[in-house]
Parts: structure tokens; sequence; C-alpha cells
């Protein structure tokens, strides 16, 4: 006999839809939404999740029944409601949402015994009064609401979070903080462990299976009340969430760059809505979307910290044109730095080095076989693209006229700690990238390393993220531009933070800092502004240039990326989903430019090619509906949807 009573199910396969089962009657009192089920599917069993339950639900055909309900974990009602909403958003499968939500491993309670104890700040800090005044406004909005604190770097955006966080444990309730990068997430472990014990929670990608089981466990029962981590550990699973933060906002890593391709500040804010929460945007150099939405939008508010707590100035910044990979000025002042006990940061955004390989005799340069991409080669004899990650063998002989006439060309960090090692051959040189520091331990054991013997950190843009050690007094940046002639509206954006950023670290303590730029654009508005750490004069230009091309924040974005091994082929789709696409976008509002092939035209031996649509956000809805009902693509081409992109390659 039909209890009645239905069950929407997730299926965990690679299939594109719910499925709706029968929920048995000595099943009814353990299936809830949330709960993992066995369940007959095509031929065999499958695993699922109980998404909805649903009374008197009628059907033409008689229901499956449900066969077991799993022991175990079940899934908090906040985390179903956010795979639904990812899933529908960002127009992905169930399945994909599900993944993206709580991962690709079995997810396991484990034991952990009685939870910690919470207990008062431990030696609390005195605020400023600037501070103080921020303090008292973020806890007195209404929520939801999102607040941007707009603070200089070393003016006390951490401790703000700390006392944020104070106050939502005081009333029972979780915070979320969000880093940038892993390797971020030993130092405020560190800090937050000091103030608030062992009622903390680390979440990341880089955890083993057993790891990641603890942590989830611990938020499940209620024994964290603060995670901390990167992106992914927007999904916690945490039912009372009071703050979420995200520190270092305009990071362009808070995008994921895989199926789906979501935005952290995104489902911040969803997260934010459904909880009832404050959202908490931090930077020193906010993003344009994030400044503007601040500084126009009643549910937005902005908070400024112009000063540090130790009363310390910003280093002053100058510019130097010479041409060599390290100047002569920057030079004397790494050996003043050196003779005085003091640091020096090098911020050099190339790995490798060599930044291309090029005949002297037919000027043939090395590129990837699939991508084009210039080759780099590194130290240990490898030459490498950095966009396909394909490692080639060293050769000496030109593969287009076969002479062993071969030049080694250009500034990557290996060429620039070689050239520093024999000028400075009695300096400690340290250096800190990808190939050194893939992962958080090792990060972690550079930067203590540097902090306790080092005389100079060479490193990519890891290095100029906040990193807090007071012996450096001198930053130099080589290759800044590089960043600013990329073919990307947010190249000048970047260049701006990336500059304030790692010019940040210099002079945290009681020594005076400073820093050095070698650039051939010293009159580039970004550069302008950053010698000059004056945000508000780059806001002015940047968002000018944004209103008179139509860019964010004043549309939004979709792209959409066509690929496939055959060129034609890819043209062909490219020119029918545009056609489709007029047709379907009545609007003089909505922009769309003409086929054509992305900055970067192939990666691992897939053309591609592009639609860039800009929308008034009025028009979001139409745009996805017709994507979503788009035709199917020719054979063997894929159709890849980036909503909001963060980078056009």
């Amino acid at each position: 006999m039909s209890t009645g009573l239905t069950a929407e199910i997730l299926v965990l396969r690679g299939v594109p839809n719910y499925f709706t089962f029968e929920v048995p009657a000595h099943l009814i009192s353990t299936a809830i939404p949330g709960s993992k089920v066995t369940i007959p599917f095509g031929k065999g069993r499958s695993e699922g999740i109980i998404m909805s339950l649903h009374e008197d639900a009628t059907s033409e055909h008689r229901l499956k029944p449900i066969e077991e309900v799993s022991e175990g974990m079940t899934l908090p009602k906040s985390q179903v409601d956010l795979i639904k909403w990812i899933a529908d958003y960002y127009q992905t499968s169930p399945y994909i949402a599900y993944q993206t939500v709580v991962g690709t491993k079995k997810t396991r309670l484990k034991d952990i015994g009685e939870p910690p104890e919470f207990h008062e700040f431990k030696n609390p800090h005195t605020l400023t009064g600037e501070q103080d005044i921020a303090l008292k406004k973020l806890l007195h909005f209404p929520t939801p609401h999102t607040a941007l604190i707009h603070g200089i770097t070393g003016s006390g955006k951490t401790e703000l979070y700390m006392q944020v966080a104070h106050h939502m444990i005081k009333q029972k309730k979780q915070v979320i903080i969000l880093v940038p990068e892993i390797a971020l997430t030993p130092q405020f472990r560190k800090q937050f462990k000091a103030r608030f014990g062992e009622r903390i929670a680390l979440l990341h990608s880089g955890m083993t299976a057993k790891s990641r089981d603890i942590e989830w466990t611990k938020m499940l029962a209620g024994h964290s009340d603060i995670v901390i981590g990167p992106r992914s550990a927007i999904f916690s699973p945490l039912n009372n969430i009071g703050a979420i933060i995200i520190d270092e906002e305009h990071e362009s890593s808070y995008k994921q760059d895989s199926t789906p391709r979501y935005s952290t500040h995104t489902i911040a804010h969803y997260l934010a809505t459904d909880h009832n929460a404050l959202l908490i945007l931090g930077s020193a150099t906010p993003s344009i979307e994030s400044y503007y939405h601040a500084t126009h939008n009643p549910e937005w508010s902005l908070i400024a910290l112009t000063t540090r707590p130790n009363e310390a100035s910003l280093p002053p910044i100058t510019c130097t044109n010479e041409i060599a990979p390290i100047s002569s000025q920057l030079l004397t002042e790494i050996k003043k730095r050196i003779e005085a006990k003091e640091k020096t940061i090098l911020l050099l955004n190339r790995r490798g080095f060599s930044t291309y390989i090029s005949c002297t005799k037919c000027h043939h340069v090395l590129a990837c076989k699939d991508c084009k991409l210039s080759l780099t080669y590194h130290k240990d004899r490898k030459l490498r693209c950095h966009r396909c990650y394909l490692t080639y063998a060293l050769t000496h002989i030109c593969p287009k006229c076969k002479k062993t006439s071969l030049n080694f060309t250009g500034n990557a960090i290996q060429k620039i700690e070689t050239d520093l090692k024999q000028l400075l051959p009695t300096a400690a040189i340290i250096r800190m990238d990808k190939d050194t520091a893939p992962n958080e331990k090792k990060a972690a054991a550079i930067l203590e390393e540097f902090k306790e013997s080092g005389d100079i950190l060479i490193g990519t843009q890891m290095v100029a993220k906040g990193h807090h050690i007071e012996e450096v007094t001198l930053v130099g940046i080589l290759g800044i531009d590089s960043t600013l002639n990329l073919p990307d509206f947010r190249s000048p954006e970047r260049t701006f933070q990336l500059i304030t950023q790692v010019a940040g670290r210099a002079g945290r303590g009681q020594k005076k800092g400073e820093v050095i730029i070698q650039t051939q654009h010293e009159t580039h508005y970004a550069i302008v502004a950053a010698k000059t750490h004056d945000y508000p004069t780059f806001y002015k230009n940047e968002i000018a240039y944004r209103e008179q091309l139509y860019y964010p924040p004043f549309s939004i974005l979709v792209n959409i990326i066509i690929s496939g091994e055959d060129l034609f082929a890819v043209q062909q789709q490219t020119k029918l989903l545009h056609e489709y696409l007029a047709n379907e976008f009545k609007s003089k509002d909505i922009q769309m430019t003409p086929p054509n092939p992305c900055p970067v035209d192939r990666v691992r031996e897939q053309n591609r090619w592009h639609l860039l649509i800009k929308s008034p956000h009025a028009h979001y809805a139409h745009i996805k509906k017709s994507i979503l009902n788009r035709p199917l693509p020719l054979k063997d081409v894929r159709i890849l949807v980036d909503y909001d992109p963060q980078s056009l390659f």
C-alpha cells in the first residue's frame, strides 16, 4: 500500500535531473531531506540524496521505492538548499552542484570526542578610535547586509574580523572566514586559535579525506564556531551563520575556474541572505565592482580604515625605467638592507628561468605544440608551458633551422635568483613560487625560514598577500609591465592591486619601508595612483573607463567559450550560436561581440573561440534562459558558459 509520500532524489551519478521515488512505510521516520539513500536505478542500484519530500504526489506510473536510508551523516538543510540553488543559478547538473558543495570523496562521521571549551578573549587588543567606530557600525547593521572594509595595508582589518567573530559566537552563531590562498590559512588559524582556542575548523582542497571528515564532523556536531579556508570553505556545513568574511576580497582566486565556474562572492551573498547574516568584504584595494556597490547600493556600506595602529606610515614608492633585470638603484638599496640586518622582498610575477627561448639564426621562438605559448626554461633543465602544463625535454637545436643557436631570453624568477646569488654571494636568498611552494606546508616553511634567517625573498604574487614580517623594509617590483599589458579589461585594476598589496609588506614595524618599481609605464594612471597609495584617484579613472566601454559594474558579463580540435567546426558553431542568440536578444541594452578567437585561442590541442555578452542586471534571467535553451552543439564541439568571468582569456 502506498504511503502517499514521495522523495525528490539527487542521484549520485552524472545525470542531468532529479528523480522521484516512493518513501515506503518502514522508512518514513528516517527519510528526511539531506539523508543519503540507496535506490534502484537503471539495471542496478545507486546512492542518492533526498532533496525534498512531498505529500500525496500523484504519478501516472508506479514509483519505485527507496530501498534503504544510510546511517551516518545527513546534510544540513542549508546545504541541500545551496545545492539546488547552484544547480539552478549556474545551469549545471544536480550532481555537479553536489560535488561542488560536498566534494567527491565520501564524507563519513568521525569520533571527535567532547567539544572543546569556548573561552573569552585572551589578552584582547585595544582598538584604535577608527577601529572602534568601524566595529560599532558592523555590529549595528540590520542583516542581511554587506559591508566593505576598505583598509590600507596594516590598518588592522584582521583585528576587526576577530572582534566580529567574538560577538557572533557570544550569540551562538558561526563565522566563515575566507582567505585567497591555502598558503594563508596557517597564519590565520594561528591568530584565531590564540584568541578563541580550539573551536576552529579548517577546510580546503589540499586536506586528506580523513582530515576533511574530521572537520566536517566537528562542524556538524557544533564543535566549531569558526571555519577558515580558501573559497571552498564557503560550503561549510553550518546551520546558523552569523557572519561571512572574505579577506583580500579583490583576489581573482575567489572565482572557480572549472565547471561550475562559481563566484565565491555570489555564493556568499546567497548564504548571507539565507542565514540573515552579515557579509564583510575586506581589502586595501577593493574590486571596482565592490567599491561601486558600497557607494551606490543601499544594501551595502563602506567602512574606511585609513591609518595603521602603530602609526607607521605607508612606504614611499619610486619608479625606475632602467631595463636591467635588477636596476642599479634597486641593487644599491638591497645592499643597504643587508648591511642593516633588514629584509627585502622582490616580486616578479613570472615563474621559471627564462621567459622564452629563441633562435639567433632564424629567430624562431620555441612554443608549446598545443597552445603556441612561448615555452619557459626551468633550472631542472625542462621546458614548460605555463598554460597547458605540458613539459618538454631541453633542446639546444632549433626545431626550424636545425642549428645549435638557441638563446635563453627574458627575466623569469629563477633567472633573477641566479643573478642575485652571483651579485650577492653571501646573502641568504629564498624563492617562493608554485614550484618551491606547491602546498600550504611548504609555503609556511619558506616564510618561516625567511623570517628567521633570510635576507631576500624572491617570489611571484604569492609574496604579496597577508604576510606580516616587521623586518621587511624594502620591496622591489619587477616585470609589472607584463601584467599591465595583458589583453584584459581588468589589467589596470590588477596592476594597481598587485603594486599596492606587495608594497604593503614594507615598513610594518618600527622602521620605515621603501618600494622601488621597475617600469616603462610610469605615467599610466594605475602606476601613478599606486605610487601615492591613492585608491580614490585610481577608482575615478577606472570607473570612467568601465562606464564608457559598458563593463562591470555597469553591466554583467557572460563569456561563452566554444572549443574543439576542428577549427572549422568551432568557427561554424560560434557563428550558429551567435545567430541564435542575436535573434533571442532583441533589447538594445544587450551587447554581444561578433564571433572571435579567445585571447588565448588554443589550449591542449583545443581551438577556442568566444562570444562575450554585456547586459544590464534586469535581463540576466532572460539571457540564462536563452543560453539554456540553445540548440545542441555540433559533434566534438564543447560549449562552456562562464557567468561573471574574472578573466577573458
